[in-house]
């Protein structure tokens, strides 16, 4: 069985701003659909700009405070009740 063009191993090292995964819909083939991974420490802080695309925040373990605009999702609040911030 050949291996998948769509098998995209994650950096040897993270990156500075803790990068390890970054696909392009240039990169997959893809028309619309990308996806960054990212490990975070403790404290840390990402902003990402999303020039008019969509864009979808999933947190694969650990709890964050996440924004889009003026919504802000606070960890310890139930993610399907933004509270303006």
């Amino acid at each position: 069985m050949s291996e998948s063009p769509l098998l995209v191993p994650s950096r040897a090292s993270v990156a500075p701003d803790g990068l390890l995964v970054s696909v392009t819909p240039q990169s997959a083939g893809w028309s619309y659909v990308g996806f960054e991974v990212y490990r975070l420490l403790l404290g840390s802080r990402l902003e990402r700009t999303t020039e008019g695309r969509e864009v979808c925040a999933v947190i694969l373990s650990g709890r964050a405070d996440i924004s889009f605009g003026a919504i802000l999702y606070e960890e310890s609040n139930d993610p399907r009740s933004p509270q303006a911030s």
